[in-house]
């Protein structure tokens, strides 16, 4: 690889207490969180609008919020208040009205947000990240903090910043599949079991003589509320990893020829979904897996599967191990035998400080990071983190020094 030296002035163009990366479920979380404990904060997004993977990925089944508290519970419940709850199985939202809850909830906690700014580094003082490096419209900046949040969902902040990680699978370092969401309008369809719409594209194929290749065998046609539109999850794309950015701009062109060649097939040869029209393909492909962020505890299958219950707990988790296998077309699900919690050592990255992890990139196995990236639980780790980096702010210590206790006592979970 050829290498140009640079040198470079990077001006600063803010300080504050925390500065979280990644307005996903897990950053405006912890966003929320750290700005009504007491800190000044920043929120710093790609896009122009909040929501991650809820408002661009199209993931709107909600899943494992139900024994959550404090700022988990208050977005459900608004979004409820608005009208934008329900769906399917009742566990789903119109994103466009959850964007808006999160617009009014981060501006009311105090909040600052960044839109159209993208990561290009974290900031060090030796062996403590003391802020990040961005780049958008107004050009290269550090935005200095006293703590930062990654809630990128890939590391990128920790990768950056050196922290070690293990990508994907442990034997062979790759990836869950990632999926492109799609919505389609024209439809009234309930999901009855996994292999519901597979079981009538099955036998359309079978009565017209035209296969039809699958590359998910367990596609699931998920109702929005109050609508006859629906987002369908259906297309995998194997081996491409994203943060590789040529092999993701490959996954991302591929899923939208598949997604076309999904809705043109179900319009000609399956009779019950002959009248749908695509709306929108999802502007960011779901990504379920990349880094895993080394952190003080590493969270293991066995963990999960047991239902440990740890001292420093900040989370309870009571979703099984979904694991989409990253080589072949089939699903594993590991289930568990008890709840399960997660505990803030696997927020703390092992050698930085000044840097937590919210998400589904804290630090775990393949297999326990199958539970834990659902969009509830990464939801309860981002107001965890949130709050443990107000505490650390507040009474200067570091953020591994914070004692999981009052973090929990804040979150509702004792």
């Amino acid at each position: 690889m050829e290498y140009i030296k640079e040198s470079l002035e990077t001006p600063v163009s803010g300080s504050y207490d925390v500065v979280v990366v990644g307005a996903g479920p897990a950053g405006v979380c912890a966003a929320i969180a750290a700005a009504r404990n007491g800190a000044k904060t920043l929120l710093v997004e790609r896009y122009g609008f909040l929501g991650g993977m809820w408002s661009a990925g199209f993931i709107i089944p909600l899943f494992d919020f139900e024994n959550k508290q404090y700022i988990v519970r208050e977005i459900v419940d608004e979004v409820k208040k608005r009208g934008g709850w329900g769906g399917y199985y009742d566990i789903a939202f119109d994103f466009e009205i959850m964007k808006k809850v999160l617009d009014d909830m981060v501006t009311g906690s105090g909040c600052e947000i960044l839109f159209h700014t993208f990561l290009a580094g974290a900031y060090l003082e030796g062996d403590k990240v003391a802020g990040v490096i961005v780049q958008n419209k107004s050009g290269r900046s550090i935005i200095r903090s006293k703590v930062v949040i990654d809630c990128t969902g890939d590391g990128d902040v920790a990768a950056a910043a050196g922290v070690p990680f293990t990508m994907g699978r442990e034997s062979d370092n790759l990836c869950q599949p990632v999926t492109c969401m799609f919505m389609i309008g024209g439809i009234k369809f309930r999901q009855e079991h996994p292999y519901h719409v597979h079981d009538i594209v099955m036998e359309a194929a079978e009565k017209c003589g035209v296969e039809f290749p699958f590359s998910y065998k367990r596609p699931f046609i998920l109702q929005l509320p109050n609508s006859d539109r629906c987002v369908v999850m259906w297309n995998h794309v194997r081996k491409k990893p994203p943060t590789d950015a040529k092999a993701f701009s490959e996954a991302e062109l591929e899923s939208r020829r598949e997604i076309h060649s999904i809705v043109n097939y179900l319009k000609t040869y399956v009779p019950m979904f002959k009248d749908i029209q695509l709306i929108s393909i999802a502007p960011q492909t779901g990504v379920r897996e990349t880094r895993h962020i080394h952190g003080l505890h590493v969270l293991t299958c066995q963990e999960c599967v047991e239902g440990t219950q740890f001292p420093d707990a900040i989370c309870n988790v009571n979703f099984a191990m979904d694991l989409h296998l990253p080589d072949k077309n089939e699903q594993d699900n590991i289930y568990l035998k008890a709840p399960y919690q997660i505990p803030y050592r696997c927020l703390v990255p092992v050698n930085r400080d000044g840097l937590l992890l919210g998400g589904r990139c804290i630090s775990g196995t393949y297999e326990s990071n199958g539970s834990y990236r659902v969009t509830g639980d990464c939801m309860a780790t981002g107001q965890a983190a949130g709050v443990a980096a107000a505490i650390a702010v507040k009474d200067g210590i570091s953020v591994r020094d914070v004692d999981a206790a009052r973090i929990r006592s804040i979150i509702g979970m004792d």
